[in-house]
């Protein structure tokens, strides 16, 4: 498989997380997203390893802190 997965939410109107393949494996951006469409985390992964950490974000936009 290769290029973008679109995840869907309740009744299939909202993307809730985009990822990206190639040849089968997590390569590129990842982003998950709230319902109301406010980015919730992303990260990014080089041939099926991530790349740094995943960043995580409150519903208000704000970086979520661990």
């Amino acid at each position: 498989m290769n290029g973008r997965v679109e995840y869907f939410g309740p009744k299939g109107l909202i993307v809730v997380k985009v990822e990206h393949y190639k040849e089968g494996v997590l390569d590129g951006k990842y982003v998950e997203y709230y319902l109301d469409g406010k980015v919730k985390a992303k990260g990014e992964y080089k041939n099926g390893v991530l790349v740094g950490e995943i960043e995580y974000f409150n519903e208000d936009g704000t970086p979520l802190k661990g």
